[in-house]
């Protein structure tokens, strides 16, 4: 039947509580209080069978499939002999960018001051 075909020849332990349950039903309705306790008890192992599946599967993925971030940092990492040497490069070239965006930002100030001082003179000037 389909329960075969779903566990092999080798079944779990829940596997072949559904098939005997599912035999033991048969293919006829649920009549008697009997087949509806057979029926009830086929659902909680079908629930049960299904959250241990679930489980097994989040394990899986984990194990497997999912990278953790250690890995991924790893995998990011320059392998190259010559990533060193372009690290360095790169953060001296940020220094010396901030380094002159700092030159003109002070530039930039005093230009402002001596406007200002300008401007204050010729007020004084002109009173």
């Amino acid at each position: 039947p389909v329960i075969v075909m779903l566990y092999g020849q080798m079944p779990t332990l829940q596997g072949a509580q559904i098939s005997n349950l599912y035999e033991k039903l048969g293919e006829t309705g649920i009549e008697t209080e009997i087949q509806q306790k057979l029926a009830a008890g086929l659902k909680v192992t079908i629930e049960e069978e299904k959250r241990d599946v679930i489980e097994e599967y989040v394990l899986y993925l984990q194990e497997h499939v999912h990278v953790s971030s250690a890995q991924h940092d790893s995998v990011l990492a320059p392998v190259h002999p010559q990533w060193g040497t372009i690290v360095r490069h790169e953060y001296a070239l940020e220094r010396l960018i901030e380094r002159k965006l700092k030159l003109w930002n002070q530039i930039q100030r005093a230009r402002r001051n001596q406007e200002r001082a300008q401007q204050e003179a010729e007020k004084k000037v002109e009173k």
